[in-house]
């Protein structure tokens, strides 16, 4: 889970610093509050590709710093063994396995969030940041950890 967001000079923002709390799951507020930035820098995290156009004005540079947590993964990573299906874990490179962890945390932690929402999320991030093939990797290994913990794929629990 993301538990801290530093930004410095992006768009508008000169500094941000944003400890998040156990649990923090939306973000709202007015408009212009900064909720847009807040996302942009987050996709640019996960391997978005931007231009010199979103550093702010008069700085040389932009920085996005994220921490994310997991605690403990026996669990998680006794439900991905299963759903592996003759993969280990350990074979896998160190993006697909972190993608895979962290949307079963979800999956697990979130149930306001469909499991088909969540799956979505990780295909797309796989994507991205891997390639095609690890994203219709993370989507059959996700079905079946979702069916595995028994959600319903477009409903939250």
């Amino acid at each position: 889970m993301l538990r801290s967001l530093r930004i410095r000079n992006l768009a508008l923002v000169e500094e941000l610093e944003w400890d998040l709390p156990a649990g923090f799951t939306a973000v709202t507020g007015e408009t212009g509050a900064g909720k847009s930035i807040i996302l942009g820098a987050l996709k640019f995290l996960l391997g978005e590709r931007s231009d010199r156009g979103v550093v702010r004005s008069g700085a040389t540079s932009a920085g996005i710093e994220a921490l994310f947590a997991l605690g403990e993964t026996s669990e998680i990573d006794a439900l991905l063994v299963a759903a592996l299906q003759n993969w280990d874990l350990r074979r896998l490179g160190a993006v697909d396995r972190a993608i895979l962890r962290l949307a079963v945390a979800e999956m697990l932690t979130c149930p306001n969030i469909p499991p088909a929402v969540t799956i979505n999320e990780a295909i797309e991030i796989a994507r991205s940041l891997a390639s095609a093939e690890s994203a219709r990797f993370a989507n059959g290994v996700l079905d079946r950890v979702r069916k595995e913990i028994g959600r319903d794929s477009h409903n939250a629990s």
